[in-house]
């Protein structure tokens, strides 16, 4: 994970351009950051060198002071295929 001072907030057209029709997603939660208009995506997030993190999981675990902690209690799942 990286640190918190280098994740920046950015659009994902910012990083991968508006024609690009592909998908990242949140390096905490798996939520979906796409150009694309999918049910259940996000078009922004907190983006540093090739890492995303949506809003959500930037405010509860990226911004206060103890995320590492916080991080570290969740329960660690497979990526899905």
């Amino acid at each position: 994970m990286k640190e918190k001072g280098y994740f920046q907030f950015k659009l994902y057209s910012d990083v991968y351009g508006c024609e690009d029709l592909s998908h990242v997603h949140c390096e905490i939660c798996w939520q979906v950051i796409t150009n694309d208009n999918w049910q259940d995506t996000v078009n922004n997030g907190y983006y540093s060198n090739d890492t995303w993190v949506c809003n959500q999981c930037y405010l509860n675990f990226v911004e206060p002071d103890n995320y590492l902690d916080a991080i570290v209690t969740l329960e660690k799942v497979a990526e899905p295929q």
